[in-house]
């Protein structure tokens, strides 16, 4: 009886295929967000001391379910995935002069902010980061 294998091809064309593949996601995920409008303005590489980790949020269209890094600085909001979404995602200082809060919360107690400046992005933050923000907004200057 002869035993099959895989072609040995398959052995390298598999892993490159699957590389590939979750570069496409990475790179959708940054366009259906508006990821890449936002760091055309607010793209800042250095990480804030004060941060928060595992965090959830809506950026646009994509829910970044515990992956979110949120910092909180005197001048903004900042904003970074986790290692594996770092690809064509930098991180984002989002002035707080241009979040405009939503009056109305949204399903499950979200808080909707509205960036100044790219009307058409949103972000979303789930409660627990919500009030993380909210606690530290006065270190933000107030106009």
């Amino acid at each position: 009886m002869q035993s099959s294998s895989p072609p040995v091809w398959l052995f390298v064309l598999l892993p490159i295929f699957f590389v590939g593949l979750w570069l496409g996601i990475i790179y959708l995920l940054r366009w259906f967000s508006g990821w890449g409008r936002l760091a055309e303005s607010y793209q800042h590489d250095e990480e804030p001391s004060h941060i928060f980790r595992f965090e959830s949020a809506y950026v646009g269209w994509v829910r970044f379910n515990g992956v979110l890094n949120l910092g909180i600085t005197k001048s903004g909001l900042y904003l970074r995935p986790m290692f594996v979404f770092k690809l064509f995602h930098p991180g984002l200082l989002i002035p707080w002069q241009q979040l405009e809060l939503d009056p109305r919360p949204r399903w499950f107690g979200m808080r909707r902010f509205r960036i100044k400046s790219h009307p058409k992005i949103t972000l979303d933050l789930y409660p627990r980061g919500f009030q993380r923000v909210v606690g530290h907004v006065s270190e933000a200057p107030s106009n």
